[in-house]
């Protein structure tokens, strides 16, 4: 059985593996602060008769007023984010056009670098890159994100708990790694229950879902913990009450 001590461990593992294995999530839009700035009117012509204006610059979301996270319907060159003067965002960022020179961001941020993506979680008024990470699925947890939300009762911290503890440990390599690498300790997703650690793909580990079934188990060891030092006090009790009444029944 797990004790609490390498639940600890295993949580922490768990956790810090979580803040690097999330990634994009899928691209949206959201209302950028200002619009587009007003043209700059034309010089006067020979006959005196002033030029039409020039037509003014897209808001600081990059196209009319919104933060575009994702491929545009009115620029096809870029497929998998946000158009921004000559280059393409990531998915997830959005263009600044607000300088002399447009730049892709990350929320309030510098674009994504060095692999890193950036996530554009549902829901919510600031939509546009809420975190660079890498992998998976960002596990982006604020309530104005969520719908559904139910708290577990005691009897269900035990069913995931007891979910947690069915999960098989392994050792592996995948193929194609050669033999000499280090052998990789994780569970197999086919052998494994609970929907819980298993991204929507079928083939990946959801960290976030298996880091909170380490907290379950935590919860569920710690009221089996106070039970059990709430029994052993009653039978602490019960036992000296019963040498106190030998020693009474003895007394001369």
């Amino acid at each position: 059985m797990m004790t609490i001590k390498n639940v600890f461990v295993y949580l922490a593992g768990a956790l810090l593996l979580a803040t690097v294995g999330c990634g994009n999530v899928t691209s949206t839009r959201d209302a950028a602060a200002t619009g587009g700035a007003t043209g700059t009117a034309g010089a006067t012509g020979t006959g005196g008769t002033a030029a039409t204006g020039g037509s003014g610059a897209t808001g600081a979301g990059g196209e009319g007023g919104v933060h575009v996270c994702g491929p545009s319907a009115t620029c096809a060159r870029c497929k998998d984010g946000a158009c921004c003067g000559s280059t393409c965002c990531a998915q997830g960022e959005w263009c600044d056009s607000s300088g002399t020179t447009p730049v892709c961001r990350c929320g309030t941020g510098s674009a994504c670098m060095d692999g890193n993506a950036c996530a554009s979680p549902l829901g919510g008024t600031n939509q546009c890159g809420a975190i660079c990470c890498q992998g998976g699925n960002c596990p982006v947890s604020r309530r104005a994100f969520k719908n559904e939300i139910h708290q577990l009762d005691d009897q269900e911290v035990q069913r995931v708990y007891a979910q947690l503890r069915d999960i098989k440990l392994t050792t592996y390599r995948y193929k194609g790694e050669p033999a000499s690498n280090a052998l990789r300790l994780g569970f197999i997703i086919d052998d494994t229950a609970s929907p819980y650690p298993v991204n929507p793909d079928g083939n990946s580990v959801n960290l976030y879902g298996y880091a909170s079934m380490a907290v379950a188990a935590i919860q569920a060891q710690s009221q089996e913990i106070a039970a059990l030092k709430a029994e052993v006090a009653r039978l602490r009790r019960q036992v000296a009450g019963s040498h106190g009444a030998r020693a009474g029944a003895n007394a001369p």
